[in-house]
């Protein structure tokens, strides 16, 4: 006739895994049973590195005035920018604002001028076109160029970087006539209008994204592109590393990739061909020019009516 009573049993400390795990047991039956972190900060042993488990580091903050506490976990940044699954842990947005100012020098240490050359390859193809859309445009050397032979146009620049926003508004020549529109928005979220635009221009930038990730927003830009219109991509080529000849290239990407993955947290990791999709969504190739042995290349895709 008297209440049952609760206790707590099987109580175990794992420090070294930084979790205690606890049984609790009415009347000699189970209840429930579960595991909190430990309070204690653990320290990263050789195994998490072998398994490529991640091992949390928590801190212990102590609400004095009600006596609750809250654990949080710092993330472990894994080899070539990956984020290690582990608790609170959050993909943080892609920015390339750590290293606007300096990318111009660091392109030039690389490649001293073969973006540059494979950027304005096609860009006669568009020196007619009244309304022209650029994405990722950057540091605006492009837009620089474009405006001395298309002194008229009207141009929407978009690049999520203010930064480069900001360096870009200071390469349009005092001749140009026409008009710009310059938009901080992330292109995977922005809601292109319908067949707005006589030109797409996208170099250096569908790299950045990920095989599902590009299938969507081809698709949205496919549907932006007026028909008869025309799709400028300059990019890389992602070579094959079972040749010779093009290991240096493989190698050289994946080290771009690590780079660019730690500095502004680009999830690809490799250079995903457009192709096959802009002709779904009725692009053809027309125009197509590489440089350093197949490894940059410069397209021209029209829009077919």
């Amino acid at each position: 006739g008297h209440e049952p009573r609760s206790k707590l049993s099987n109580f175990k400390n794992e420090s070294s895994i930084g979790s205690s795990s606890f049984n609790i047991v009415i009347n000699g039956f189970l209840l429930h049973s579960f595991e909190r972190p430990s309070l204690r900060k653990s320290k990263p042993f050789l195994s998490s590195y072998r398994f490529s488990v991640a091992v949390p580091t928590f801190n212990r903050h102590l609400d004095k005035r009600n006596g609750k506490q809250e654990i949080t976990c710092r993330p472990r940044i894994a080899p070539f920018g990956r984020v290690r699954p582990s608790m609170n842990n959050k993909a943080r947005p892609v920015s390339f604002c750590r290293i606007a100012r300096v990318y111009n020098l660091l392109e030039k240490l690389v490649f001293k001028d073969a973006l540059e050359k494979t950027r304005i390859a096609c860009l006669d193809s568009i020196s007619e076109a009244k309304r022209i859309l650029l994405l990722g445009e950057g540091d605006g050397r492009f837009l620089a160029k474009l405006t001395s032979i298309n002194p008229d146009c009207l141009v929407t620049v978009l690049d999520a970087s203010p930064i480069m926003l900001a360096l870009a508004k200071t390469r349009v020549p005092t001749t140009f006539q026409g008009e710009i529109h310059f938009c901080k928005e992330d292109a995977t979220k922005f809601l292109f209008p319908f067949e707005a635009f006589d030109a797409v221009v996208s170099h250096f930038f569908l790299d950045c994204f990920t095989e599902e990730m590009l299938s969507g927003l081809l698709e949205k830009l496919s549907s932006t592109l007026r028909p008869s219109g025309k799709w400028l991509i300059a990019d890389f080529v992602e070579p094959s590393p079972n040749t010779l000849h093009s290991l240096p290239q493989f190698l050289c990407l994946r080290m771009l990739y690590a780079f660019f993955g730690l500095t502004c947290g680009i999830e690809a990791r490799r250079v995903v061909s457009p192709h096959k999709t802009l002709r779904t969504h009725g692009l053809r190739e027309s125009r197509c020019i590489s440089f350093s042995n197949g490894f940059l290349a410069s397209f021209v895709f029209i829009k077919q009516a």
